[in-house]
């Protein structure tokens, strides 16, 4: 497998000495990792880009502090404070005084025995742990599960050293403090513990504990952890190499990883494994395989890939279409907490003219905060429905949910909504959201934001700025953008002969852009202008077409509702 990392070394990373910001949560109670994006409304962590202050380059974070060491000294601490409280003779500090002293030789017999503890005790004790933590033939007591998994980890004990770091890192049986948690988690990712070298990983792609995000970093953690076997660093490795985040993007190695991770049972891997298949993303469609991997990672309950076989049994893809079977595994879906089973599960009920069921769905998922379900019922009520009238009262909160939230198409359906609504006072509001958008990236905002700039509607005139904003969406492949791009090369008047040819040349190799991408109006135009100039020889050149589009001025066909599967970040993954 091509690789990039050439050692399997753990990389040597300064690390910050003073709090920025909360730690993501990352982790649930039970000390589980669940590395969620991030975002994109792609399905993508998105790091926080502000800068910590950092050790300086040549100091480990080890040499800054060490908490499995930290006990040696407590004795002279003590002592310390009992000389200074000694001399203000109060009897109240001096009683204070004493419970500390009692406090830290109580520390010191515990680090004493610690010390003493065999191999096979130090496990029994993690066990124990263990039990505490989860409840497992006692009852739970995280002070008392923290308490065992911190005597262990000061006799170097890796597996508990990762423990400590987690309880610590989200307050589980004790106080916060992410700079420790990171000291922990190195220390066990130095001694070999698996779990903490991916946890290492997921804190550089995070930038949680206050570390500057570095995908470079953790692709380097994530590799050395898979190499040694652990299959969540496995699936985290392959998801890097599928996106290119922090390695060159390598289809091949995304599918080793994954293929490696779901052999050993990771439902994360198998998911994203059957999306490959499915997609023939850097492999041959197979959807038997992509049906047959959905179903695995589903049956332990993974949600997406629980949805992904929803989706695949409602368009017959492999399996005859059974639209009462896809229904069944949305609410399943749904059942298990993801407010994406709401959303898929209402607007198959809206497809089927089950409109008053799929809105009261939607609706639910509205109120767990997913967007999309606002996306469906603003445009639902935008249009109306068999029996009713539009209500665009209505469709405005909904687009205005999303909008607020910036969500690209929330802002530029409230857009739309505000320029078709034929009041003077809208277009900047209208403006100002197809801006948002079009900034956020969204390449139909851009189109539209280009267009507006073209006709001077809500801002002064700027072709400039329309070129800029067309170029855009046509470099994301919206033929829209090519196709206002190829108007604008052919409208531009240009008095010397040469420079006119040149325009017209782009002109016409920008509409043929545009009809590869399927895009009618270039098709048309192209059979009005069906050769290039004669002195035009262009290169050949194809673009993936697009199954939306957006223009503004009543031609706009918007983007299609249905979801294809989409490789998960996380166990909360994304649609």
């Amino acid at each position: 497998m091509a690789n990039t990392l050439m050692n399997s070394t753990l990389p040597h990373q300064a690390l910050p000495e003073n709090s920025a910001e909360e730690p993501q949560d990352s982790l649930n109670e039970s000390g589980e990792w669940n590395a969620e994006n991030d975002g994109d409304s792609n399905g993508q962590a998105t790091p926080d880009k502000n800068g910590s202050q950092n050790i300086s380059n040549n100091q480990t974070p080890l040499q800054t502090h060490s908490p499995s060491r930290s006990r040696s000294h407590s004795r002279s601490r003590s002592a310390s404070r009992n000389s200074n409280r000694s001399v203000n003779g109060s009897d109240e500090e001096a009683t204070h005084t004493r419970d500390e002293n009692e406090e830290d030789e109580s520390q010191e017999e515990s680090a004493a025995l610690s010390l003493s503890l065999t191999e096979e005790e130090l496990s029994s004790l993690f066990q124990r742990g263990m039990c505490l933590l989860h409840g497992v033939g006692t009852d739970r007591d995280l002070p008392q599960a923290f308490s065992c998994f911190l005597d262990a980890a000061q006799c170097d004990y890796a597996p508990a050293k990762n423990m400590v770091g987690r309880m610590v890192l989200f307050s589980i049986g004790t106080r916060d403090d992410p700079n420790t948690a990171v000291i922990w988690f190195r220390e066990a990712a130095e001694q070999g513990d698996t779990d903490a070298t991916n946890a290492m990983g997921l804190i550089f792609e995070l930038g949680a504990c206050n570390v500057k995000p570095d995908m470079s970093t953790a692709a380097q953690y994530y590799q050395v952890a898979a190499k040694k076997g652990n299959h969540e660093a496995m699936t985290n490795l392959a998801y890097f190499y599928e996106k290119g985040l922090g390695v060159p993007r390598n289809f091949k190695a995304a599918y080793n990883w994954y293929l490696q991770a779901a052999q050993l049972g990771n439902p994360r891997a198998m998911n994203n494994l059957g999306t490959m298949y499915l997609q023939g993303r850097g492999i041959t469609v197979m959807e038997d395989e992509a049906f047959h991997w959905f179903l695995q990672a589903a049956i332990q309950n993974h949600t997406i890939a629980i949805i992904h076989l929803g989706f695949m049994y409602e368009v017959g893809c492999f399996v005859d279409e059974n639209l009462d079977m896809a229904c069944d595994l949305y609410s399943k879906a749904a059942s298990l907490g993801d407010t994406n089973g709401n959303l898929q599960l209402g607007r198959l009920k809206i497809k089927t003219g089950e409109q008053r069921e799929g809105i009261d769905v939607l609706n639910k998922a509205c109120l767990n905060g997913n967007y999309e379900a606002h996306l469906i019922l603003g445009e639902l009520y935008q249009s109306g429905w068999p029996g009713t009238q539009p209500n665009l009262e209505i469709a405005r909160s909904h687009f205005l949910e999303a909008a607020q939230n910036n969500i690209p198409k929330g802002l530029v359906r409230l857009g739309v909504l505000c320029y078709t609504s034929g009041l003077e006072n809208e277009i900047p509001l209208a403006f100002s959201c197809f801006s948002r958008a079009a900034t956020i990236g969204d390449p139909e905002a851009q189109v539209i934001l280009g267009e507006l700039y073209r006709d001077g509607i809500g801002t002064e005139p700027s072709q400039a700025e329309a070129e800029k904003w067309f170029s855009l969406a046509a470099g994301q492949g919206e033929p829209w953008g090519m196709y206002n791009l190829g108007q604008m090369y052919e409208n531009t008047i240009c008095p010397d002969p040469q420079q006119h040819a040149d325009l017209l040349k782009k002109a016409w190799l920008w509409y043929r852009r545009a009809s590869d991408a399927g895009h009618q109006p270039s098709q048309d135009k192209l059979q009005m202008w069906p050769h290039p100039p004669v002195w035009f020889l262009p290169s050949s050149t194809t673009t993936t077409p697009l199954s939306g589009t957006a223009k503004i001025s009543g031609e706009a066909l918007w983007p299609n509702t249905n979801k294809t599967p989409t490789s998960s970040r996380s166990s909360a993954g994304e649609l």
